[in-house]
């Protein structure tokens, strides 16, 4: 081959590879069914972002705990014509099943699956504030316990009993907890944790969820029935009307009458119904009218219970004529 042709067969390729380069390739174009923020809404002074992502359709939240948090309200953004299938709702810490599905302007659909990384504290250690004395009631309160809780939140607190003779487990309501930091020492404070009131007697283990730990504190408590005790509180009624009492911190057990001395006379006040937690009385039709808020002047109200000692009180009150 001559070197004319030669250069000849190389000019024909050279304009074969071009021409070949020029082609265009239509590409699937993307779906525009994308997350592109998430953001949790419900802190002071902050905003923890979510990482978003595309390829494993995942949304991964790091939650520190001394943010205090129970609960996530998320923002979410999604692409231009985008949108939400669901409404965005509140998600709980402990939540593993909350996912999103974003449906693009051409009808396709994402689904995301959201990911709660609590960022704990390393241990929980307990005790009680007072071992000696790990006595409480129905109606009563647990404990104190103190340790390193490193949070002031009850809303993150599950506590509850297990009995030791039957593994029955109680859970306790923490609507009235509180948790403070003891200054002397570092340690935090747990208290005003409640016992209900159908809680069996008996001896029961404590155990303490907080922050992604789970703790067996070293004693059991002992729960037993106390003396029946009724709260009197001011009250104005007509003769023959009925009368509603509460327990305090202890049931009314085997209520047998309520009666009231008055001017050195006793009347009998008819039981209308009753319960561990309350009753319900019958004023006399011929209980004296008057107003009897002094206390030298106010009826002594007597609760007799069998096997406990009576409980006396003072009422004051206001009896007007039927």
């Amino acid at each position: 081959m001559n070197k004319k042709h030669l250069l000849l067969l190389l000019f024909t390729a050279v304009i074969a590879i071009i021409t070949s380069c020029t082609k265009t390739v239509d590409f699937e174009p993307l779906a525009k069914n994308t997350m592109v923020e998430y953001k949790v809404s419900n802190l002071t002074d902050t905003v923890i972002y979510g990482a978003i992502d595309n390829q494993q359709n995942t949304i991964t939240v790091y939650v520190p705990f001394y943010y205090n948090l129970s609960i996530i309200d998320p923002l979410i953004k999604v692409e231009d014509g985008a949108k939400l299938k669901d409404e965005i709702l509140p998600v709980e810490l402990g939540s593993t099943s909350q996912t999103y599905t974003v449906i693009g302007a051409d009808g396709s659909q994402k689904v995301y699956k959201l990911i709660i990384v609590e960022q704990n504290t390393p241990s929980l250690e307990l005790i009680y504030n007072d071992p000696s004395n790990l006595v409480t009631y129905p109606l009563g309160t647990l404990p104190i316990i103190r340790g390193n809780l490193f949070s002031r939140n009850p809303q993150n607190l599950n506590v509850s009993l297990v009995a030791k003779s039957s593994s029955k487990v109680i859970p306790l309501d923490n609507s009235t907890a509180q948790i403070f930091l003891s200054t002397d020492d570092g340690l935090y404070t747990m208290q005003y944790i409640n016992i209900p009131a159908d809680a069996d007697t008996g001896y029961f283990d404590v155990n303490v969820k907080f922050l992604g730990h789970d703790v067996k504190l070293g004693q059991p408590v002992h729960i037993i029935h106390r003396q029946p005790y009724v709260t009197t509180p001011s009250v104005t009624v007509k003769q023959g009307d009925n009368l509603t009492y509460n327990a305090y911190q202890s049931l009314l057990l085997n209520l047998k009458s309520v009666k009231a001395t008055l001017g050195g006379k006793v009347y009998d006040f008819a039981i209308v119904s009753s319960n561990a937690l309350s009753v319900t009385i019958k004023v006399p039709d011929d209980f004296p009218v008057g107003v009897y808020t002094a206390f030298a002047d106010r009826p002594r109200i007597t609760f007799e219970f069998e096997g406990w000692a009576p409980h006396v009180g003072t009422q004051a009150m206001t009896v007007t004529a039927k």
